[in-house]
């Protein structure tokens, strides 16, 4: 049977410090854009984002409601897209 290796470290502030960059790259690349895309799927903006309006919930409720929305998924394809774009 192998002995068990365990890293021990006299301080307890060192892991948190090794931590750190990683802690901060996942937030940086990670949480914020997740937040920032929650933020405007509650926005409206016109085509330059220079106006936005805070429609909550709305966009939401009118994409389940139209009809085009749910027509795609009846649909099934004969073929994938990139196989008719070759044909």
């Amino acid at each position: 049977m192998a002995a068990e290796k365990r890293v021990v470290f006299k301080s307890a502030w060192l892991p948190w410090v090794l931590m750190a960059p990683q802690v901060v790259i996942i937030a940086v690349f990670f949480f914020w854009p997740a937040a920032q895309a929650l933020l405007q799927s509650l926005q409206q903006s016109d085509a330059f984002g220079t106006s936005v309006e805070w429609v909550g919930l709305e966009n939401f409720a009118t994409s389940g409601k139209t009809s085009r929305t749910w027509s795609h998924s009846r649909r099934r394809p004969s073929s994938p897209y990139w196989w008719r774009c070759w044909a």
